[in-house]
């Protein structure tokens, strides 16, 4: 009996040491599959932030060139808008003389005049400009839609657009749903002659409302 006793003892620190080996192994094993969970979870905070932060920076940059387009539309309100697809080009146009010298040189061409998400994708000013051949004058006063963000943008957590003007006849950051509403609302007053839209800013017109449809990857 002795014998037995003081073989099941000698055993016991060696049993304990198995023991805190598998215990190990299990908390090894949890720690490598929870690591992923973890991962993704972290990663769609982080993307979360990142989508409002370039929400926020957008709607400063648009807000500057809204701003800018209101003071020039009450200065020269029978100003034609320059019938063009580029965008940067449209706004340098329009902003040339006095008005354009309030600003730094190649502003037009920096980060903090653009859409954050389409500067970094392509560095373009992203913005999309449908203003050909209308009366700056007649923007706010008649609420048309002449510079609005891309439906490629801010289709993420933010689900957010930047627009001048829209039917409240203001600048506005909304849904993507209203966005969709409001390219809408275009669409159907430049089919009904309402507001006399390019054939070039109703196809754009036509084509941002079909990208906005589209549900978000």
């Amino acid at each position: 009996m002795t014998s037995e006793a003081n073989g099941r003892e000698a055993d016991a620190p060696g049993d304990t040491r198995s023991t805190w080996r598998r215990v190990k192994r299990i908390i090894l094993y949890g720690l490598v599959l929870l690591a992923p969970v973890v991962a993704f979870f972290l990663y769609r905070s982080y993307q979360e932030a990142m989508d409002h932060a370039a929400t926020a920076s957008c709607a400063n940059h648009f807000i500057q060139l809204y701003h800018t387009l209101r003071t020039l539309a009450h200065e020269e309100p029978e100003r034609t808008l320059p019938a063009t697809g580029d965008t940067r080009e449209a706004l340098r146009r329009i902003l040339k003389g006095e008005l354009g010298q309030r600003w730094p040189e190649g502003w037009l061409y920096c980060y903090a005049s653009a859409c954050p998400e389409s500067f970094d994708r392509d560095g373009s000013i992203g913005y999309v400009y449908v203003g050909d051949g209308l009366r700056l004058g007649d923007v706010e006063p008649k609420r048309i839609l002449i510079l609005f963000c891309p439906g490629e943008n801010h289709r993420g957590h933010s689900e957010h657009c930047h627009a001048w003007v829209n039917s409240e006849g203001h600048i506005c950051v909304f849904s993507n749903a209203e966005m969709i509403e409001e390219l809408k609302r275009a669409i159907a007053r430049g089919e009904s002659g309402d507001v006399p839209y390019s054939a070039r800013a109703m196809r754009v017109l036509r084509e941002e409302l079909a990208k906005r449809l589209k549900p978000p990857e």
